[in-house]
């Protein structure tokens, strides 16, 4: 959060309520809507390490607002975090555990796992197939590359219970 927060603010000086509509409109079809108090702690966090900055401006319809802004800092932390190549991805899905565990213990409720995360991972895919259509030629890139991802992720998985259920089908005969 922290870091996709500082690139928000690339783009120029806002307000936490915006941050947090912004970061629903690019991740929020793929992550869900983020909390307004994670905004703010973050915020928060980030200003107590000279990332951001804030100045308070007068409201017309209600209570002064804090508006945010990157720091030289900030702006340097953005850009070392760009730069950096990210780790290697973790699998640490709790499906996959689980599966795998049942997998080990040589336990019947394998097959009830995988029926479970194939349907799981079907409505998943239907879901992003409805805000990808619903946001049809006004998606933006970020989003439709989220969209993707999450797709491809779902589709891998997809593939991976296919050969496990394979597999154990196999090896019950």
């Amino acid at each position: 959060m922290k870091h996709f927060l500082l690139a928000l603010l690339d783009a120029g000086p806002t307000y936490g309520l915006e941050l947090k509509q912004q970061h629903d409109d690019l991740v929020g079809v793929v992550a869900g809507p983020v909390n307004v108090g994670q905004i703010y702690t973050t915020l928060g966090r980030l200003e107590n390490n000279d990332l951001v900055r804030h100045s308070v401006e007068p409201s017309e319809v209600g209570p002064d607002r804090k508006v945010y802004e990157l720091t030289e800092h900030g702006a340097k932390e953005l850009q070392l975090w760009l730069e950096t190549p990210p780790a290697a991805p973790e699998l640490k899905s709790e499906a996959i555990s689980k599966i795998v565990a049942a997998i080990r213990l040589n336990r019947p409720e394998l097959f009830d796992l995988i029926r479970d995360h194939r349907g799981q991972c079907l409505e998943a895919l239907r879901a992003l197939d409805m805000a990808a259509a619903e946001s049809g030629a006004a998606s933006s890139a970020p989003v439709d590359a989220l969209i993707q991802a999450a797709a491809l992720h779902l589709q891998a998985d997809l593939r991976w219970l296919d050969h496990v259920e394979a597999n154990a089908r196999k090896t019950a005969r």
